[in-house]
């Protein structure tokens, strides 16, 4: 009787055992999933080198569109940099890697193509699309690819990167970078609202 109630005591201390193996081994697990997702949210330099960039093109797009609405013409990159404006002058302050901007303009579209100095950052390209002459106004309301000149042009414009050695574009202006790999970026992600 003695044997059977030991062997019924070790039957049911069994469990808590592995519960209790269980439980530190989810505490451990969980403290290395939390150590890594803390990794990943925290900002790399090269991230924050992008999301500067990215703003940067954004402030160089609304100034190349001043100049495109005053003289008729969109500006090259060296009088973009001449009047100081980012990313297309240089920047003693950046960490990350210079640029070297160019402009590519093929009949409606203009691309100012941004190659980076080290082959592991991203190249970057704006893309800016005029109606050809005679099509009809775009109706689309302005927005963050839809700019409107004073003039009423409206204008389809979007920001673009890729990782550098996957570029195989920056010769002729690109109307669908989407088609050689490269990615769109926008301010307002999917099912943000805007």
């Amino acid at each position: 009787m003695h044997d059977r109630q030991f062997a019924f005591w070790k039957l049911r201390q069994r469990p808590i055992y592995k519960r209790v193996e269980v439980t530190i081994a989810w505490r451990r697990v969980r403290q290395c999933l939390e150590h890594l997702l803390g990794e990943l949210k925290r900002p790399t330099l090269g991230c924050i080198e992008q999301q500067r960039t990215f703003r940067e093109l954004q402030e160089g797009l609304l100034e190349a569109e001043r100049i495109r609405a005053a003289t008729g013409r969109w500006p090259d990159v060296a009088a973009l940099a001449d009047e100081g404006i980012p990313p297309f002058a240089p920047d003693p302050t950046r960490k990350g890697p210079s640029y070297k901007w160019t402009s590519v303009r093929q009949d409606w579209a203009t691309n100012y193509v941004g190659v980076p100095s080290d082959p592991s950052a991203p190249a970057w390209t704006l893309v800016i699309l005029e109606p050809a002459p005679g099509e009809p106004p775009d109706p689309a309301p302005n927005d963050e690819t839809h700019h409107r000149l004073p003039d009423g042009t409206t204008l389809h414009v979007t920001i673009w990167t890729i990782p550098e050695q996957s570029r195989r574009s920056g010769f002729a202006a690109l109307r669908l970078p989407q088609n050689e790999g490269w990615t769109q970026l926008m301010v307002g992600g999917a099912g943000s609202g805007q």
